[in-house]
């Protein structure tokens, strides 16, 4: 599943924004979603207005 992923953004993305760009496996396991919407949430909260 990874390759395919990697496949599909290397074939989509411009060279010079994918130049750099290590595509690997998360290691948040569980907590991913709520890591994820507690970091929009803080983000949201704090940015200028």
């Amino acid at each position: 599943l990874l390759a395919a992923i990697r496949t599909q953004v290397y074939r989509q993305s411009l060279p010079l924004a994918t130049g750099n760009l290590p595509i690997v496996l998360g290691e948040l396991g569980p907590a991913a979603g709520v890591t994820g919407a507690a970091r929009l949430i803080s983000d949201h909260l704090f940015s200028p207005a």
